[in-house]
């Protein structure tokens, strides 16, 4: 799940909230601070 959400983000389907929204049911927060590098909303 959690390449599936970064590949979404990256190509721009998905947004930095939406990506921290899927922690901690699909990812770890870990994980969503990764896929968008820490970027602040």
């Amino acid at each position: 799940m959690f390449e599936f959400i970064r590949l979404q983000y990256r190509m721009g389907r998905i947004d930095a909230a939406q990506v921290r929204a899927f922690a901690p049911k699909y990812i770890t927060a870990e994980q969503a601070e990764e896929i968008v590098g820490g970027e602040s909303l």
